[in-house]
Parts: structure tokens; sequence; C-alpha cells
């Protein structure tokens, strides 16, 4: 017992601390920052270190030998040499506890308060297998991904919990991307591999649209897919208002619910037997907060340029924004003290641009 704990402790050191081995850096309180328990249940297998799934999703895993980008077809499961994901067994149980609350924030993309990732894969076509070729000429299949459903709960004490019972399921859509696809700079990452298409790391606190799903990207190929995602990391979103019990949360000295909590176990009801993998939790960071503020041209400040915006822009029409107050100031997008044809061309240029992108 002694022996598992210190092998534990290495493990975490050596892989799961901001900047320690993983050549990239993370703020660690934007995810899970404990282990409160960990039961790995029926047929958990090897993947048995719950303080994997701290810290940031996996970026990196292991292709033949050596390190390459996770990739919507190509999930996490080993990266720097150790095991990056957490198997949840039948009656098993994971709970985890980030160092903040996590609150329910309409100000989020799309709603999204937290997001869950796993070791979920986007089927490839035909009997194609990926080989981190050329991302524009491996297409995907009928759209089906390779969930292994687990149930999601959460809870502001660890005591009294909250299920999302009819969905949505972690280690499901969407599969992890670890780096933005980019073909103007990609990244020189992999010495011995000439890599023209995968970038910078993506970013774990940004959710996906969670209208989107496996179907959604049936036929098209793989980079088409991981354009789609953007500078998002992927992963399952949950909104704190899709509880049924969402009025019992107790609420924060500003009126909004929230937990700091969460458990994940397996489907039991899963015809399969399939046993989900966690890779990491993390917490949507808010548009226009200190690290992702409202984007140039979101007028209305939530963190989408779209027409609304348009229509608060004509409203202001060459106002002088001095002492004009309300949204003015975000209406004079090229800073001259007028809202005018110099706005409209700031506008025209961003338009329809998500916070994030």
């Amino acid at each position: 017992m002694r022996l598992k704990n210190i092998i534990r402790v290495i493990v975490f050191l050596v892989c799961f601390l901001p900047g320690a081995a993983s050549g990239y850096e993370f703020d660690a309180n934007d995810f899970a920052a404990e282990v409160v328990s960990y039961a790995p249940g029926d047929g958990a297998g090897i993947y048995i270190f719950s303080e994997v799934a701290l810290g940031r999703p996996s970026v990196d895993t292991d292709y033949n030998g050596a390190d390459r980008p996770v990739v919507p077809v190509y999930p996490a499961y080993i990266e720097n040499g150790f095991t990056s994901v957490v198997t949840v067994g039948q009656g098993g149980h994971l709970i985890l506890k980030f160092n903040h609350r996590v609150s329910d924030d309409e100000n989020n993309p799309y709603g999204i308060d937290f997001i869950v990732f796993g070791n979920a894969m986007q089927a490839i076509g035909s009997e194609t297998m990926w080989e981190y070729g050329d991302p524009c000429a491996v297409f995907l299949g009928g759209g089906q991904v390779n969930c292994e459903y687990a149930k999601v709960s959460v809870s502001q004490d660890s005591v009294v919990w909250y299920s999302f019972e009819d969905g949505p399921y972690g280690d499901c859509f969407a599969p992890t991307l670890g780096r933005v696809f980019d073909t103007n700079e990609p990244c020189d990452v992999y010495p011995e591999w000439e890599n023209l298409w995968w970038g910078e790391v993506t970013d774990a606190t940004l959710p996906i649209d969670p209208n989107l799903n496996g179907d959604d990207f049936a036929g098209v190929s793989v980079a088409e897919m991981c354009s789609a995602y953007g500078k998002s990391a992927g992963g399952t979103g949950f909104d704190l208002r899709w509880l049924a019990d969402f009025e019992l949360l107790g609420v924060d000295e500003n009126g909004r619910r929230w937990i700091q909590y969460i458990k994940i176990e397996c489907m039991e009801s899963d015809p399969e037997g399939l046993l989900p993998e966690i890779d990491a939790v993390s917490d949507v960071s808010c548009c226009g907060d200190y690290k992702r503020p409202f984007p140039v041209g979101d007028i209305s400040r939530d963190c989408s340029v779209d027409y609304e915006d348009l229509v608060i822009f004509t409203e202001y029409w060459l106002l002088e924004v001095d002492g004009a107050g309300g949204d003015a100031e975000s209406a004079d997008m090229y800073e001259d003290g007028v809202i005018d044809f110099l706005d409209f061309a700031v506008l025209g240029s961003i338009w329809l641009v998500e916070s994030g992108n």
C-alpha cells in the first residue's frame, strides 16, 4: 500500500503539476484540484491513478511510442509515458473538488458552467486508421462517437448530490482536441516529425456549441471537424440549469447557484458494459472576465458579435461618445470618440466572431 501511494505521488509530481514535464503551462485554478474519493469498481483495469484527473486534459498522447496531439479520432490514454486517464468501473466512482465555487453563469459561452473530458473517439469511415498524416485527407464515418457513458452528479458539500439523470454524459461527445488545427502556425514540438497542421494548445475552459453532436460531422474531414472546434479543447459541457433539482442548489453572495464537487459514475444500464475514462474537469471561463475579455464589437455583452450588436450600433449612429453612457463606449470600436463609418468597418471585419475564437 505504501509503494502504491509513492508511485501515485511520483506520477502526479512529474506529469500533472503546471509546467512540469508537459512543455506547456496552464492555470490549475481552472480545473479540479483535489481527488476527494476514488473507488475503481469492477473492470477498471490498469488505469487507476485518480490524480491524473487533476489539471487540464491531455494535449498529447502516445502514438507508436512517440507523443502526438490528441485529436477527436485518436484520444488520450498515455502522455509522457504515463497513463493520462482514470477508469471508473461498475460500482465505482470518482469524486473531484474544485478549489473554488463553480457558479451558474449565464455569461459563460453557451451558458455552460463546467466541462468533463474523457477519451471518447469520433469514428473514421471505412477501414481507415488514423496515422497522423494529413487531416484534410482522412474523413469521418456516419457520425458515430465511441462513447463510454459516465453519469455526472454535482454537490456543494459532497454530501447532498444532484445528478444529470437524462444527460449529458461524460466521456462522450465532444472528443478532446489537444492542439488547434492551424496550417499557418504549426508548432515545432516534434523534432522527429514534420508537423504541418497542429498549432498552439487548445483552451480547455472554452466549450463548443452544446447543440452539436457526432452526426453534425458525418462525412467531413478530420481537419474540418478540428477547425469547427476553433480554440476549444472540446469535452462534454454541463449547464447547472439542466439539473432537475437546480432550484435546490444554494446561492452565493451574488445570488448565483453554485457547486464545488463533481462525481463520476459508470452507467449501470449501459448494455455494452463500457467503462468511462476521465481525463479532466474544467471550470468554464466567463466571457468578460480577466482571462477572456468581451470581444471587440460585442456591444450587448453576450459573448458574441451578431445582429443584436448591429441593432444597438445603429441606435448610436453619429453619437459622440463622451458622456453618452450606456453601451456607447463599446460601440466606439475605432476609439476616436464618435460612432461612424470607421466603427462600422471594424464591426464588419469581425462579424459573427464568438468569444474566445
